[in-house]
């Protein structure tokens, strides 16, 4: 309380004699002629992120309001001319000089120069691409523009850039419908982009304070071309058709899909909805915090899936929606509401999500232990399942500038769900051919939760540049409610005897999280090059659980308490940590060290069924460094090292039986210790502008002590567990229990250059993935170790606008070696080969195919497996500007879809297939609206640009 009230006084009396600044200037050209319309922006630095942009007016002349102190480069660019780059120190208001630009080229009469912009500067921490250098089909998305651009990939639906998941898309350096990157790459139109930049952003407390500390988050800036930030532009679109079921024999389906997206661009004020409703898999954003309801596998397992497409667009993270969408079929209900404003105090955005689907899945499994005691033990599974899931989703970000030393950034955030999940599932245990025991049975879950923050950042600057003194505070509140029930009919077979069990439950559980983090953060100039930060930072948590389980007594409709099942338990978890580190920066070399100090007091009490407690301490030093070497502007090394201490959560410390499958009990233990991880990363990059070329690689490595990981109990013959909870010969009960350790190594490298002679550009990527993972069996530790190397390549048309193709293969092969039953190691082969092209041949014509060839090969008993997803559409555009069009489009031509999966854990290895979305036809209507300025497309774009001098000059 002492550093808060502290804090609030330095920001009431900072804000006493500060003010904030301005620059002022004006453009002319050599021959001292205004340059009215130039473009005008004001750049951070380091990291050259877009702050503020302006153009100049009719006389050349130009005003901008700098909100914050501190070093920024003035960009100015105009069509025709050499771009102006001046550093400047802003700490109080600067009138310039006249900016003299000259031409790039000197051309002779009537003669007309087309540029080539390059693939990709590297500018200190900031990759940027141009878009000018990629040509797609008129509509074309952001995904499809940035995903041809070197060093990104689309993994499934996950956007990487350099190896590494893309976990922010801003447009203009602001944030655009909160943290979700589906949301803006799928619909924001390809043509709005001027550049991308490509980063690793640092936390907003970090960013103030200028200091470094090596924790990032990759990022992607969209920079949205002149024409488009003042205008209105979106989409509108409705189709139906039919699904043909002649396969299974059933009833054809209507299918249907509409939606749209409308923006209003006005300078620095910003609407955006978008909408969609679909029966077909295709979703254009995700959600999250979904209440950790998710089903299915196991954690810690490393997965290498080839899976079958849900939809046209069908895809995104595993963790979007409750299932991932290419898994089953779902309907889709979504709207999103987006809105930024910049005033002269205040920036505001937020955004808001209605979403809701309806998901049908049918899954096939086989798992295959690593187990000496139980040679040849699989389990197999078929489930069929229905989840109802509705999210709603508020997030705000303000950052008030109450004068030039002092702000504050509030970004509360707010989601509320509800989740209703049935499911039915037959479940069996077989040793070599002989059936050890079989389930069947249903289930029912409703989960409601609400999952609330609210972060707020206090900061405040010195005058002597580089102090600065800030506080971060971050509330939580998770709150969980859940209804269920559960009927199971159990079989266990013994040499002799065969016994049943049959279980009729219903319980009801509450979970609940309330949490404030705090981080107190100093920095003190130690020279021109060098910094001096100091931290203090807490951690308060309590969390709570309380899961009641009653057993029905048929045929009656009493109830008794299982006590075996049921458990109230709650973890209070106290943490705090200091800090000290010294940064040394020069322009070409950024060097940091530090070490935190931390103590953690862990108090776990249960009072149900069993009154105890658990009173532990932790201590624990974690040091880090970070050291970046700029050898040029295109040429950069970072090398990042970090240490955690990573807390088992309340889930993992509860002892409480979980049935929902007889055949696979599970529970958490309370003598679960903390891990403690060790993480080194290497990145290194280069571009090459004249030969429109870039090369990056990228290391990974953790090495993880005491790590946790899983014990499995496989019953060689009918157990008791806990006094009275029956474990069937070849039935398993899993709990988590520290391990002796675990690491993980990953290489990944991207070359990308133009083929001239075709006018493309090429990516060549590689990969190398190695890791050890312990797990225990019936008392036995069993490492299983997975080498998994992979490579490459996209070839991406960039001919023209009415010629849009991509070629791309991606081959893997992946190694398991398990240290007991040696029998179980496994090598396969897979490969994803794609086809993507897109062609108007005659004015409003379109032709559009794409054909994905998906092989898997294992070098076992198990077959191979093949199939091939082509798609095709015919389209004509009409009216004037081409803006309506009509589209016929089959999906899954050949009615091969399908969906594979192989994941490895610790304790077994399983092949998983589930339903997916097969062949449909559909006809639909699309309508694009245009910015007026549309007109100016090409120049504003930089596409084959006439270079000549205007009369004046």
């Amino acid at each position: 309380m002492k550093s808060i009230v502290l804090f609030v006084f330095l920001v009431i009396a900072g804000s006493v004699s500060a003010q904030s600044f301005s620059i002022d200037g004006s453009i002319v050209n050599k021959s001292g002629h205004p340059l009215p319309g130039a473009n005008i922006k004001l750049l951070s630095d380091p990291g050259q992120i877009v702050v503020m942009v302006t153009t100049s007016g009719p006389e050349g002349a130009f005003v901008m309001k700098a909100t914050t102190p501190g070093n920024f480069i003035l960009k100015i660019s105009f069509v025709g001319f050499n771009d102006i780059l001046k550093p400047l120190t802003i700490n109080q208001n600067l009138s310039l000089e006249k900016m003299v630009m000259t031409r790039k080229t000197i051309v002779m009469p009537d003669a007309v120069i087309t540029g080539k912009a390059p693939t990709a500067v590297v500018k200190g921490d900031t990759t940027e691409i141009s878009a000018q250098a990629y040509k797609v089909n008129p509509d074309a998305t952001s995904e499809e523009l940035v995903t041809k651009m070197p060093g990104v990939t689309n993994d499934n639906g996950t956007i990487k850039a350099q190896g590494e998941e893309i976990k922010k898309v801003l447009v203009d350096g602001k944030q655009f419908f909160g943290d979700d990157p589906t949301t803006v790459l799928r619909n924001l139109p390809a043509e709005v982009i001027d550049k991308v930049q490509i980063f690793d952003k640092k936390s907003d407390q970090s960013e103030f304070t200028g200091f470094d500390d090596g924790n990032t988050t990759k990022t992607m800036n969209i920079v949205t071309r002149q024409s488009y930030r003042n205008g209105s532009f979106g989409k509108g679109f409705a189709g139906g058709g039919i699904k043909d079921n002649s396969n299974t024999g059933e009833t054809n389906e209507d299918v249907w899909k509409a939606g749209g997206t409308y923006n209003i661009f006005k300078g620095d004020t910003r609407f955006s909805i978008i909408g969609q409703s679909n029966n077909i898999n295709d979703q254009n954003f995700s959600t999250d915090d979904f209440l950790g309801t998710t089903g299915g596998g196991s954690n810690g397992g490393r997965s290498f899936n080839s899976r079958g497409t849900g939809g046209p667009q069908g895809g995104g993270p595993l963790s979007s929606f409750l299932v991932n969408p290419t898994n089953g079929v779902t309907t889709t209900n979504a709207l999103g509401l987006n809105f930024s404003n910049k005033g002269k105090k205040l920036d505001f955005s937020g955004s808001y999500f209605l979403n809701y689907t309806d998901n049908t899945n049918l899954k096939n499994l086989t798992r295959q232990y690593f187990t000496q005691a139980n040679v040849g033990l699989n389990y197999h599974e078929i489930t069929s399942a229905t989840i109802n899931n509705s999210n709603q989703r508020a997030n705000f970000r303000l950052e008030y500038q109450i004068d030039s030393m002092n702000s504050i950034l509030f970004q509360p955030k707010i989601s509320l769900q509800h989740t209703l999940n049935n499911s039915g599932q037959l479940g069996q245990n077989i040793a070599d051919t002989v059936i050890l025991s079989n389930t069947n049975n249903t289930s029912g879950n409703t989960t409601d939760g609400i999952n609330f923050s609210a972060p707020i950042l206090l900061k405040h600057k010195f005058t002597k540049t580089g102090r600065t003194i800030s506080l971060n505070l971050n509330p939580s509140y998770n709150d969980s409610k859940g209804n269920s029930t559960l009927n199971t009919n159990s079989n266990f077979y013994s040499d002799t005897l065969t016994t049943s069990d049959t279980v009729n439950q219903i319980g009801n559980s509450t979970k609940n999280t309330k949490s404030l983090n705090s981080n107190l953060t100093y920095t003190e100039p130690l020279s021109k090059n060098s910094q001096l930060q100091l931290n203090y930072g807490t951690n308060l948590s309590n969390s709570s659980s309380d899961k009641k389980i009653k057993t029905l007594l048929l045929p009656t409709v009493l109830t008794v308490l299982d006590t075996s099942l049921s458990n109230v338990f709650q973890t209070n978890y106290q943490l705090q940590t200091g800090g000290i580190s010294l940064r040394k920066k020069t322009d070409k070399l950024n060097l940091l060290i530090g070490v935190s100090y931390q103590q953690t007091d862990l108090r776990n009490k249960q009072t149900y069924p069993e009154v105890y407690t658990l009173d532990r301490t932790y201590y624990s030093v974690l040091p880090n460094a970070m050291l970046q070497i700029r050898f040029t502007k295109q040429k950069s090394l970072r090398i990042n090292y970090n240490t955690n201490y990573n807390i088992p959560n309340v889930d993992q410390l509860q002892s409480v039986i979980n049935n929902n499958n007889p055949l696979q009990l599970s529970t958490g233990n309370p003598d679960l210790k903390p891990e403690y991880q060790n993480s080194l990363n290497f990145r290194y990059s280069t571009s090459n502008t004249e030969k429109l070329s870039s090369f990056f690689i990228f290391l990974n490595s953790s090495y993880t002590f005491n790590t946790i990981g899983n014990s499995s109990m496989i019953a060689t013959k009918d157990t008791l567990v806990n006094g009275d909870i029956k474990l069937g010969k070849g039935s398993q009960l899993t709990r988590p229990v520290n391990l002796d350790q675990a690491y993980t190594m990953r290489c990944f490298a991207n070359y990308s250059f133009q083929l001239g002679f075709m006018k493309s550009k090429l990516n060549l990527n590689s990969s190398i993935t190695y890791s050890s993972t312990p797990g225990e069996i019936n008392g036995l530790i069993n490492t299983s170790d997975v080498l998994a190397s992979g490579f490459g390549f996209v070839l991406s048309s960039n001919i023209s606008e009415k010629i849009d193709f991509t070629l791309s293969s991606s081959s893997t092969y992946n190694k398991n070696v398990n240290t007991i039953q040696t029998e179980s190691n496994s090598n396969y082969f897979q490969q994803n080969s794609r086809a993507r092209i897109n062609i108007m041949p005659w004015k409003g014509l379109v032709l559009q195919t794409d054909a994905n060839d998906i092989y898997y090969s294992a070098f076992n008993a198990t077959p191979s497996e093949q199939y091939l997803l082509w798609n095709a559409a015919l389209a004509w555009k009409f009216l004037a500007k081409k803006q309506a069009e009509f589209r016929f489009s089959v999906y899954d031509i050949l009615g091969q879809n399908k969906s594979i999966s192989r994941n490895y854990t610790d304790t077994y290895y399983e092949n998983a297939t589930n339903n997916v979305m097969q062949r449909y036809y559909m006809l639909t209507f699309s309508y694009t609206i245009q910015p007026l300025n549309q007109q100016n497309f090409k120049k504003d774009r930089g596409q084959e640009m006439d270079f000549r001098p205007p009369h004046n000059d």
